[in-house]
């Protein structure tokens, strides 16, 4: 994944934009093997074409910073706990946002909207990014 997103001291500027540029690619692509008649055929790609052409055509924001503190515990043995972060480590993650909180479209795609409600909206953005190597690796 993108080594900005890795880095918790990065702030919200450093980490979109790498993050944008690499769904407007996977969009581009997308597009460029319907035009060809060769749909890859992929919903988590529909989806991303979806929300790629919300933000070129809308001025909208499809992803969102979430921060994450981590979960500190205490656990330890008869002299005293040791606190521990448990779960992720803190810092934060990118998400879809929910559809409800784009603006309308200016060019209706129910297809498009279909999946990204069935596919993003909510989720975490890297691991579909992730999710998307095999689909993206097998058009060699």
């Amino acid at each position: 994944m993108i080594a900005a997103t890795k880095d918790p001291a990065a702030g919200a500027d450093e980490t979109f934009v790498p993050v944008f540029e690499a769904l407007n690619w996977m969009a581009s692509i997308d597009l460029w093997f319907d035009e060809q008649g060769s749909p890859i055929g992929d919903d988590t790609l529909r989806g991303i074409r979806f929300a790629r052409n919300r933000v070129h055509h809308d001025w909208a924001l499809a992803i969102t910073r979430q921060d994450w503190p981590g979960v500190p515990m205490v656990s330890g043995g008869r002299h005293g706990g040791v606190t521990r972060i448990f779960g992720p480590p803190p810092g934060f993650y990118w998400t879809w946002k929910p559809l409800a909180d784009l603006p309308p479209p200016q060019r209706p795609d129910p297809n498009g909207e279909a999946a990204y409600v069935s596919q993003l909206a909510g989720a975490q953005v890297e691991p579909t990014l992730d999710g998307l190597r095999p689909v993206l690796e097998a058009l060699r």
